[in-house]
């Protein structure tokens, strides 16, 4: 059965304002973007020396990854040893680093980082001190690589964006990081890269990850704190092509993200820290 045929009372897989955005192409931030490089942001509220590790130490301030947790229970958000991580799903991260890393380099130092082909047999093996990778890695580094140069929109990010800024709402205590951030217009644009199994099954990703909830954080906080209007774009990079896919979220969708946000934020306040619960019942 196609969703679109399915009717439910009160229910629509997008608002008026969604399917408007949709429906017209001439909506598109993106298709005939002409990008600079952001004004230098306020020291007051953002970093752009703030290391990977530092971010993410507890400093009192709440991140997208530590708020997405109550989207599991009161439990995984307040219990910081719940989570942890088995050595794939560490092997998974390490080539998501590098290619994040790599695209950071890019932007800042106006060239790639150095990686080559070595002659080890585990496809997954990331040698950080020889920087080398499996031959077939660095066929879908080389890929990517190449995609970011050629297309009019990735090209632009490379050589006009802001990369790896950290903003703070100081009277919120949120705190969020962008990958990277580029001027378009009267507006920025934020643009966060991920690195997936399968592109086509990015919009199941999207929920079950709380991507939405991120996108809905970077851009509510980045808005207030600068005063500009904020556009948000997912980045696909696929972990076995390379292959590259460009994800623009409209304004109408943005907005829905952004409420999402809110929402889950408020939610976040009742929480009562020393007696969070576990997951809910639920009825299948």
């Amino acid at each position: 059965m196609n969703l679109k045929d399915l009717k439910i009372p009160g229910f629509s897989l997008h608002t008026a304002e969604q399917k408007a955005d949709i429906a017209s192409k001439s909506v598109s931030r993106l298709e005939n973007a002409l990008f600079t490089r952001p004004n230098v942001f306020d020291a007051e509220f953002a970093s752009y020396n703030t290391t990977n590790e530092a971010y993410h130490k507890s400093n009192g301030y709440m991140s997208s990854s530590q708020l997405k947790k109550l989207l599991k229970s009161e439990r995984h958000f307040a219990d910081k040893s719940i989570d942890s991580y088995g050595d794939a799903a560490k092997k998974a991260f390490q080539l998501g680093t590098l290619v994040h890393d790599d695209l950071e380099h890019r932007i800042k130092q106006s060239r790639w980082s150095e990686w080559n082909a070595g002659t080890f047999k585990t496809k997954s093996k990331i040698d950080d001190v020889k920087r080398e990778v499996h031959v077939e890695t660095m066929q879908m580094i080389e890929r990517y690589r190449a995609e970011f140069n050629e297309s009019y929109i990735l090209s632009q990010v490379l050589n006009n964006a802001d990369a790896e800024v950290s903003f703070y709402d100081h009277d919120r205590k949120l705190k969020v990081r962008a990958d990277a951030v580029v001027q378009s217009g009267d507006g920025l644009e934020i643009i966060d890269y991920k690195t997936v199994a399968n592109i086509d099954g990015f919009r199941f990703d999207l929920k079950r990850y709380g991507y939405d909830i991120s996108a809905g954080m970077y851009s509510d906080v980045i808005q207030r704190l600068t005063g500009q209007k904020v556009g948000f774009s997912f980045v696909l990079i696929c972990k076995k092509t390379g292959l590259t896919k460009i994800i623009e979220i409209s304004n109408a969708t943005l907005k829905t993200y952004q409420e999402s946000f809110l929402e889950l934020l408020e939610k976040s306040k009742k929480v009562d820290r020393s007696h969070p619960k576990g997951y809910e019942l639920e009825i299948y």
